[in-house]
């Protein structure tokens, strides 16, 4: 008898620990997989299965009315939900392990089993073909009582065959956890062979299976999670690292552009202003300072900021510009699309290089033209010159021009996967195109 109690005990903390199990992983549902419904279930009916076996122990012999009733009762569920238990167990174990998921071969078998087993169950109410409870409300196994216990086996040879199956997918820690539903049930019924007790050593077998089964789950899951969450670590690093990199891009390109010669151009001119035309100068220096301006805001403000205002701080370069070539600059703006957003300083290397390379080293001059345009999938940007070109397969790597543009076209693509293409042609000119995509208009 005191062994009876050792094993009430062990499937009362049982049911207590798969009660605590179902809970958690019904909290933690949505940070785990699908199958976790199925190992819900599971360990919940474990848990009345549990409950159910310690009611028909405790209550047997008593001829009270709910001892009458819990007793039959009880001893019904224990016949019963184990079956229950092994579909919950193989549909978990086929969603978890399983990667040909047409291939439900083996878990109907397994569901048809657990089905006849608990029609041939039910039935047992009435020809008392696996149990009966006497006249004094005790519990007997009936003539059939094998039966049950041989279509357990079945089951259970089923359910092994769906992890063997599944073996190379399911990994060595996976592979033992899932096998100790085969194991520990099988070995606590040996064991009921050799001392018979009175509470059902197998359901504890199962108790201890369901819990090793979600202790190793939650296990691989928090490796998992610890997986991703590094991961994500990774990136945001990566994305700082990227940020800083733009910000060190934008502190070059903000540097390169004040340009020593062109500070000494326009400060020179503004100075013979100031004396042969007053009102000239000021709006010059008002020029100088509207560009001074959009430079400093490069390194504070947004990497993306308007094409509008992007445009004003080329209208201010290429005005004081205009005061060093005169009537030898001509200027052509046809702006079709102005609602979205470009780098900072993504234009003026492009517009400098064509006024100081094409248009500068041309006699007499010549016309700029700035064009935008609103594509359908994109947004477009010229900026054209018909100056002295230049042979695009020769062009000075080295050179400030090119580190110019090469900056500008790695900002196009990793602030917005934009991109940068030039055209030209010795004698004729330069054509410069930038594409936006909307798709990323949206996202800024």
């Amino acid at each position: 008898m005191n062994i009876d109690y050792l094993f009430a005990s062990l499937e009362l903390w049982g049911g207590i620990f798969c009660i605590i199990g179902a809970v958690y992983s019904f909290v933690a549902r949505k940070t785990y997989s699908d199958a976790y419904r199925e190992m819900i279930a599971m360990l919940l009916c474990s848990a009345v299965m549990m409950v159910s076996d310690l009611l028909a122990f405790f209550f047997r012999g008593q001829m009270s009315t709910i001892g009458l009733f819990l007793v039959p009762v009880g001893n019904l569920m224990m016949f019963f939900l184990p079956f229950l238990d092994l579909m919950f167990f193989g549909s978990f174990l086929w969603k978890y392990s399983t990667k040909d998921f047409t291939n439900r071969a083996l878990i109907n078998v397994l569901f048809g089993i657990c089905v006849c087993a608990m029609v041939l169950t039910t039935v047992s109410i009435f020809n008392n073909m696996y149990f009966y409870v006497d006249a004094w409300n005790y519990y007997h196994r009936g003539p059939y009582f094998w039966v049950s216990q041989v279509i357990g086996i079945g089951g259970f040879v089923v359910v092994f065959a769906i992890i063997i199956y599944n073996r190379k997918h399911l990994g060595l820690v996976r592979f033992l956890a899932f096998t100790s539903y085969i194991f520990f049930p099988f070995v606590m019924h040996l064991s009921q062979q050799i001392v018979y007790t009175l509470i059902s050593r197998v359901n504890v077998g199962i108790e201890i299976s369901a819990l090793v089964i979600l202790m190793v789950m939650i296990m691989e899951q928090n490796k998992t999670m610890a997986i991703q969450e590094n991961q994500i670590s990774e990136q945001r690093a990566a994305l700082l690292e990227q940020e800083r990199a733009i910000s060190e891009m934008q502190i070059r390109l903000v540097i390169s552009q004040i340009q020593p010669h062109f500070l000494y151009n326009a400060l020179n001119a503004i100075y013979y202003l100031c004396e042969k035309d007053s009102a000239k100068a000021q709006s010059a220096i008002n020029y100088f300072s509207e560009y001074l301006r959009g430079n400093m805001d490069a390194l504070s403000g947004d990497s993306m900021i308007p094409v509008s205002k992007e445009l004003q701080h080329i209208r201010s370069y290429l005005a004081l510009e205009k005061m060093r070539f005169d009537d030898e600059l001509r200027i052509e703006y046809d702006i079709g699309a102005k609602d979205f957003k470009v780098p900072a300083l993504s234009l003026q290397p492009i517009v400098e290089n064509g006024v100081k390379h094409g248009l500068g080293k041309k006699l007499h001059g010549g016309t700029l033209k700035i064009y935008t345009y609103d594509r359908g999938d994109n947004y477009e940007i010229i900026v054209s010159d018909d100056g002295v070109g230049f042979d695009p397969e020769h062009a000075k790597e080295g050179s400030r021009s090119h580190i110019g543009v090469e900056n500008v076209r790695k900002r196009l693509e990793t602030l917005c996967h934009g991109t940068l293409e030039i055209e030209s042609t010795m004698g004729v000119g330069t054509c410069a195109i930038i594409r936006i995509p909307k798709n990323e208009m949206t996202k800024l």
